[in-house]
């Protein structure tokens, strides 16, 4: 952002804070009840009227969250967004967290553990006609000719005689949650969630449905005790998210879950288990959010409820919050570009910048092996020698590209994991920014610059002339242009060119990415908590899956294959999270895609959060999508 632009936001700004202090308090919005009856059919969703700037109830001091936009639903088997995901940390208690790149109980009283007994690895014997998991990862009727895996993890084909194999057990039980109608929350209340998952109009994550599929038994064993078993022949990596979280039956079972998805009591107005429950929604305004007086980890607060406002703009969203119509601003309506502005109000004590490394993050991706002979022809593969990528890695001045780019904000990627993450071993491959070792690199592989012209060519003469793609952004721009002159500088030359996203995300074979026509190109892919190494396996190579490839969506545009990856990789899946072999597995596949290089991680990208001086107990989490994961510990001085 220019320093001109700054200057006028700075100044709009603080009108706006000025002319707020001066104007006298609006009427307040009048507060709506909700009826303690159950409707027996489906009505409609409530008409509201839209208004344009909520006020505060009378005599009420609340704390006042501005996220970007509206939520469709609040129904847990409805589409996901960040909208409802940042209202649900705030109705809804989680059965469990993720923090810091690992799981926590929540609204569990523990994570079961193998080693603590409460998850455990059952034999079952298997015959023609039981729904097994076979040695694939498919679903299947045992029958003639299926291998699985047996009790010892070796494959063995079924050939008439029952064969034992592995059946898991998980034993679960429920913190003593609350609704917030006062009845307590039950396992059966989980059950029922479930039973209700597994309905066709229910809208469920592909992890939802994959886990739903597997499962041969979830039942309740008491009051808050739980037992999932699932299907012979699965050894489920991830076993304690085998859980449902609570629907409230009591309130809920009179309706189909087709219905459920359009009243009023589960869209709108659900009962809450956490630390909040709606008391009004008025459309395209604010959601109202009041404290459940039946919260199981009550804490004395200085606010009196949650005012959850929806503005779109960024800029205004920064103006409401200088004024005071908003005390925090979750990232989805902070612009990361404006942080000159944010840090020149910081330091005048007028709001309090949150940065954190984003889940997307951009990464540099070879040309590695272009698809068909056809693109042989046409297109130079510069870049199928590995040392030819670690020469261009040390090429290109990263922590430059952080510092220019983001201000020093964010941070370079060590690899397909965030900087901070624990699963990264202390001897993974770096490639430190060094243009000598670089160019001594490439002298040896033959790429000479023979001509003195300061442009290497290959033995054929040809010149080592590129192009890279990247999107049409500022900042991909930008990017572009500081790796071209990095690369510039090792005999390289290099031509960016933008891309449209349409371009971009084409999943066919006449797209550059996913047809693997291109020598460089600038992709963002996105991290976590479990190393994404299955989107560099052979199989996940993009390209027609009638000859053997991951078909044209697949992830893996580099063409790049590697036999001691893709053992590593998979069989760290299929480890136990958080044992020695997951963690030794996944350092392996770590180690060996920084050593080979189909892509050059760069920079993680920037997500700002911003609150007002008076609010404590802000703190977000690199795992978490929601700053507001921890809503229930928010105050005002």
């Amino acid at each position: 952002m220019t320093g001109e632009l700054v200057r006028v936001l700075w100044a709009t700004c603080l009108v706006l804070l000025l002319a707020s202090c001066r104007s006298a308090e609006p009427p307040p919005v009048a507060e709506i009840t909700p009826e303690p009856t159950i409707t027996h059919t489906p009505s409609p969703l409530p008409t509201e009227t839209a208004v344009a700037t909520p006020t505060r109830a009378p005599a009420t001091n609340e704390l006042i969250i501005c996220q970007s936009a509206e939520p469709e639903s609040l129904y847990l088997y409805s589409p996901t967004s960040l909208a409802q995901t940042h209202l649900h940390q705030a109705i809804y208690e989680p059965l469990y967290t993720q923090r810091s790149y690992s799981y926590q109980a929540a609204g569990l009283t523990k994570l079961p553990s193998l080693a603590e007994g409460d998850a455990r690895l059952e034999s079952v014997t298997v015959s023609a006609g039981d729904i097994v998991l076979d040695a694939e990862g498919i679903v299947i009727p045992l029958d003639q000719g299926v291998t699985v895996l047996d009790v010892n993890g070796q494959p063995i084909t079924y050939e008439g005689a029952p064969i034992d194999v592995v059946q898991m057990v998980v034993e679960f039980e429920l913190a003593r949650m609350v609704w917030s109608d006062g009845r307590t929350v039950t396992a059966a209340d989980s059950v029922y969630s479930f039973t209700v998952a597994r309905a066709p109009s229910s809208v469920l994550s592909a992890e939802q449905r994959l886990r739903l599929g597997r499962t041969a038994v979830y039942e309740a064993t008491g009051e808050r005790s739980l037992r999932w078993v699932g299907l012979p022949g699965w050894r489920d990596s991830h076993y304690f998210r085998n859980v449902w979280p609570p629907l409230p039956a009591h309130r809920l079972d009179i309706f189909t879950p087709s219905q459920l998805s359009q009243i009023d009591e589960s869209v709108r107005r659900p009962l809450a288990t956490g630390p909040y429950m709606v008391q009004e929604w008025v459309t395209g305004s604010h959601i109202r959010l009041t404290p459940n007086p039946h919260y199981y980890r009550a804490t004395p607060k200085n606010i009196d409820g949650l005012l959850i406002r929806f503005v779109a703009n960024p800029n205004q969203a920064v103006a409401d919050l200088l004024a005071g119509d908003c005390h925090i601003l979750t990232h989805d309506s902070v612009n990361p570009e404006q942080v000159p502005f944010f840090q020149e109000a910081a330091a005048a004590g007028l709001l309090l910048p949150h940065y954190r490394l984003s889940s997307h993050y951009t990464l540099l991706a070879f040309g590695v092996q272009p698809f068909g002979s056809e693109e042989l022809e046409s297109v130079s593969a510069w870049f199928a020698d590995e040392r030819v990528r670690q020469a261009v890695a040390m090429c290109i001045n990263r922590e430059r590209l952080v510092a220019e780019l983001w201000g020093g904000r964010t941070a370079v990627m060590p690899a397909y994991l965030h900087p901070s993450h624990p699963l990264l071993p202390d001897d993974l491959p770096q490639w430190t920014y060094d243009p000598n070792a670089a160019n001594a690199l490439l002298d040896a592989v033959g790429y000479l610059d023979s001509s003195g012209d300061g442009m290497r060519q290959n033995e054929a003469g040809e010149p080592f002339a590129i192009q890279l793609f990247s999107p049409e952004s500022e900042l991909s721009g930008l990017a572009g242009n500081l790796i071209s002159n990095n690369l510039a500088a090792c005999g390289l030359a290099v031509t960016p060119h933008a891309l449209s996203e349409a371009e971009l995300t084409d999943s066919s074979p006449a797209s550059p990415l996913a047809g693997r026509r291109f020598d460089l190109a600038l992709i963002e892919q996105t991290t976590g908590i479990e190393p994404p190494c299955i989107e560099w396996q052979t199989d996940d190579i993009t390209g027609p899956a009638s000859a053997g490839f991951g078909g044209w969506a697949a992830s893996n545009v580099t063409g790049w294959s590697d036999s001691a990856f893709d053992a590593a990789c998979q069989s760290a899946q299929q480890a136990f999270w958080d044992s020695e072999p997951y963690q030794q597995l996944h350092q392996t596949a770590l180690r060996r895609f920084m050593s080979s290089l189909p892509a050059l991680p760069l920079y993680s990208g920037l997500e700002v959060a911003l609150t007002r001086p008076e609010v404590v107990g802000f703190s977000p989490d690199p795992t978490q999508p929601s700053e507001l994961w921890h809503v229930a510990a928010f105050d005002l001085r």
